[in-house]
């Protein structure tokens, strides 16, 4: 017979594998008192739905959501019998705004269970791909500006476009005082025991509720020979190579990112979830600081995000990859920028 956790789980593959807003599936697996946040809604959407709101927003994904498609890449169960994690890719096609449009986009949920019941979503994706499917443009950062159809240069991210030749990105090359892309060692004489591996493994997670000591901590932080950081949903709605996305690996965009963001206070409130891969853990993380990525006419601001995170550790506590999963819109309020605002229930 299977476990409540069992039962729960296979709902919340169904729900994460499908447009769950559709009656067949609300009405019959969520709770009458269900929740909902999206963090990385487009301006236009709300972040938090309460039960009415959940409802007004699933009756509009209903009538304006002709296709969708829904895929699974990674599903934690965790030692909560009621909380669930999964990363995958949502795909529709959508009349938003009078317009017939189409998307693809990553995304993460965290569900979770009250008697058997879907009782709450968390749900994140880049807003940038609802914005396009409804026909609408968003300003982002780029190192190159693109060519309209006709072959003349589309001039609408004109503002945003990245000197890598900046006198203060050159000059941080030669002095990273805030850090600098981390050159990962061997760890030869590494200590294997239990308590040394669990040293590791508290330092590499809690970090990311260090308040001011950013630095301490990346001092202290262990990193495998393979390490990667990737951020989902900073630029681009369909990031291409070399996009501000790795800018962990290019040592000039790592430069332009402390130069517009020299460092966040990462708040001592952040919550940890474990799951049952002992190797992965989520983070929720409010961050803040003295951040603004510029632009021609804005180079002073103030820039707050409330981040996923997700890591990855080897079996010496190292850490393998460091995820974390943003809102493109609060960089762009760094800069007083404009934002086109979204048709949410047109």
């Amino acid at each position: 017979m299977p476990t409540q956790k069992q039962i729960n789980e296979k709902i919340a593959r169904k729900v994460a594998e499908s447009s769950f807003w559709n009656g067949e599936i609300f009405c019959r697996y969520f709770a009458s008192d269900f929740t909902m946040d999206i963090p990385t809604a487009p301006v236009g959407m709300p972040n938090h739905y309460s039960t009415w709101e959940a409802e007004r927003c699933f009756e509009w994904l209903n009538r304006s959501v002709r296709c969708w498609e829904s895929t699974i890449k990674e599903f934690y169960t965790t030692p909560d019998p009621d909380q669930f994690w999964v990363h995958g890719v949502q795909k529709g096609e959508v009349f938003w705004g009078e317009h017939d449009g189409e998307l693809e986009t990553d995304f993460f949920m965290r569900i979770e269970f009250k008697n058997g019941k879907v009782s709450y979503i968390s749900w994140r994706f880049h807003p940038w791909t609802w914005l396009l499917a409804a026909g609408k443009r968003y300003h982002s950062h780029t190192t190159k500006l693109p060519l309209k159809e006709d072959g003349s240069i589309d001039t609408y991210n004109e503002d945003f476009l990245i000197d890598l030749n900046d006198p203060e990105i050159l000059a941080y090359l030669k002095d990273p005082r805030f850090g600098q892309i981390p050159v990962t060692e061997k760890n030869e004489g590494l200590k294997k025991d239990e308590d040394s591996i669990e040293k590791r493994r508290q330092i590499n997670i809690y970090q990311f509720a260090g308040g001011v000591d950013r630095d301490l901590y990346r001092k202290l932080e262990t990193l495998s020979e393979d390490y990667e950081k990737y951020a989902y949903f900073v630029g681009e709605a369909y990031p291409k190579e070399g996009g501000i996305e790795d800018a962990g690996k290019d040592p000039v965009l790592f430069a332009w990112n402390k130069v517009c963001s020299p460092w966040m206070y990462r708040d001592p409130r952040s919550r940890f979830y474990p799951t049952d891969d002992p190797k992965t853990v989520f983070v929720e993380m409010n961050a803040h600081g003295p951040g603004c990525w510029r632009t021609k006419n804005v180079r002073i601001g103030h820039y707050k995000q409330d981040y996923l995170v997700r890591l990855i550790l080897d079996d010496l506590g190292r850490l393998v990859r460091f995820e974390e999963i943003a809102n493109p819109v609060n960089g762009l309020n760094s800069t007083a920028s404009q934002i086109n605002n979204f048709p949410y229930y047109h």
